[in-house]
């Protein structure tokens, strides 16, 4: 990866300056020829033809470059920020389970969609254009001075006028940014809880109020959108605005120097074409601070996040024989729980059963920490692998079931999914479907083979028999009583009976297991 980066940075280095000295040759050759027009009684067809293929001939090698070798350079770019992208988003997915499970689905985004983003910017895009435009300013700069240092001096005063916009828009645009990404944060978060709890939602009948505050956070993302479209449209009139007064201040400076004779008409026409170069470095440069203040923000929230310690007031560790020890206590979202002490001990296989809406995923949600509370959960000898859970809800993505074995790592899961699918009479021909063209009962089989072929500690399992024909529970039951491992399971499905030695019914008022 090293390699690569400063492959790329030296390539697209040399690509930045290469074009600047074809531009510079071009303002050379232009300069020259208008320099020849005070003698245009002398001026000979074959110098102008010269000129013309010439600079004709600088304008196409450009435009080559540009089109061939700046294709590359795009493409070697995007690259490198999905190789960066991955790489966080590898490091997130290799943390503790305990860590993982605390982080909201609107920092996740943050890290890898956003975070990343101007990390790998900065990295493979500001900074290339930072050190050639240190190179190309000075250039210019010394070929100024060399013509007049007086026009020069003016020509860098009115280069940093173009620092006092962002001056101007710093705060007011720091503040909007801020609260629009807190909107952003509340809105995306109460999303994601409303999902985790939908069936806490469906039993207190909460819809109506659960729809009332999203509005209210839809009106402030509404209100917060149109402050930063302002503020951004006045930014941007701000720089057009301050890029016409450098213009036509540029010229009235040129014209004066060369009515007093500072300069004449051929270095005044070198100027002019290499005063977009000088302005445009000069802007480039003095952006160095803010995109570093962007970069380290950036680069210390993840690093926050990958470095963060396990929080040890929502697990602890127990000194019993107890592999889960869950106590629900004053649980405000679901009541039906309040009291429940559930056990999973070595060799256990425990049944939770109870009709909907009693909060039987709610304690897999409790044990998985996708939903917090002031319960007390105690986990012994806490593996980094510890859970192998599967989901009451079909996995239904745009993915064929060969694509996914094919994401997965480690030879031996993947012959243990494959033989799981077999097993289940998923056929050959049908790992080259996708998943969501599959009928339920092919889902949930494939689900299971992932779950089942996990070398975990504990199996939750919520529904397994959803959607399973008769043969194909009884092929699940002869897998699930032959397993050693300890497995909590939500059902129905009074067959699962026979393997379990414990049972938990909610709806008959048994709170310990």
């Amino acid at each position: 990866m090293k390699s690569k980066t400063n492959k790329f940075f030296l390539f697209a280095s040399i690509l930045l300056f290469f074009k600047f000295v074809l531009d510079f040759f071009n303002s050379i050759i232009f300069s020259k020829f208008c320099k020849n027009i005070n003698r245009i009684s002398n001026l000979k067809l074959g110098e102008i033809i010269q000129t013309f293929l010439l600079i004709t001939g600088i304008i196409f090698f450009k435009f080559i470059l540009e089109k061939h070798f700046e294709k590359k350079v795009e493409l070697q770019r995007h690259k490198l920020k999905f190789q960066l992208k991955c790489e966080v988003l590898r490091d997130i997915l290799d943390l503790p389970k305990e860590v993982l499970f605390q982080l909201t689905g609107e920092q996740v985004l943050q890290i890898v969609d956003k975070d990343s983003e101007i990390i790998a910017s900065f990295k493979y895009g500001y900074l290339v254009e930072l050190f050639s435009s240190l190179f190309i300013f000075l250039i210019v700069l010394v070929s100024f001075l060399l013509l007049s240092y007086k026009v020069t001096l003016i020509f860098v005063l009115l280069a940093i006028m173009q620092v006092i916009p962002p001056i101007i828009t710093k705060n007011s645009l720091y503040n909007i940014y801020m609260d629009t990404r807190k909107i952003e944060q509340d809105t995306t978060n109460w999303i994601i809880s409303a999902s985790d709890g939908r069936d806490v939602l469906k039993t207190f009948n909460a819809s109506d109020w659960y729809f009332k505050n999203k509005r209210k956070l839809d009106e402030l993302n509404i209100n917060a959108g149109t402050k930063a479209e302002i503020a951004f449209a006045l930014e941007n009139a701000m720089y057009s605005l301050l890029n016409l007064i450098l213009k036509i201040v540029s010229y009235v400076i040129l014209g004066i120097a060369i009515y007093n004779q500072e300069i004449n008409i051929a270095e005044s026409v070198f100027m002019i074409m290499l005063m977009s170069t000088f302005y445009s470095n000069f802007e480039n440069i003095t952006k160095y601070i803010s995109k570093v203040q962007e970069f380290n923000v950036s680069k210390t929230r993840i690093n926050n996040i990958l470095n963060k310690d396990i929080n040890s007031d929502d697990i602890t560790i127990s000194d019993n024989d107890s592999l889960i020890d869950l106590k629900i206590k004053d649980l405000d979202f679901c009541k039906n729980l309040e009291g429940i002490n559930l056990k999973v001990e070595k060799g256990d296989k425990i049944l939770i059963s109870g009709s909907n809406g009693k909060g039987k995923t709610t304690i897999f949600n409790l044990i998985l920490g996708f939903l917090h509370s002031n319960s007390e959960l105690v986990i012994r000898d806490v593996p980094e692998n510890l859970i192998s859970y599967l989901s009451q809800n079909d996995l239904c993505v745009p993915f064929t079931i060969k694509e996914i074995m094919n994401m997965i790592e480690g030879k031996e899961y993947n012959k243990r999914v494959q033989e799981l699918c077999n097993y289940f009479g998923i056929k050959e021909i049908d790992l080259d479907k996708y998943l969501d063209e599959l009928s339920g009962g092919e889902r949930k089989k494939f689900s299971l083979a992932m779950c089942l072929a996990s070398d975990k500690n504990i199996l939750l399992l919520d529904e397994p028999t959803n959607h399973l024909d008769d043969k194909s529970v009884e092929k699940l039951i002869g897998i699930l009583r032959s397993d050693s491992r300890e497995m909590v399971i939500i059902s129905h499905d009074e067959r699962l009976n026979k393997i379990c030695n414990k049972t938990l019914d909610l709806d008959s008022g048994d709170n310990y297991v």
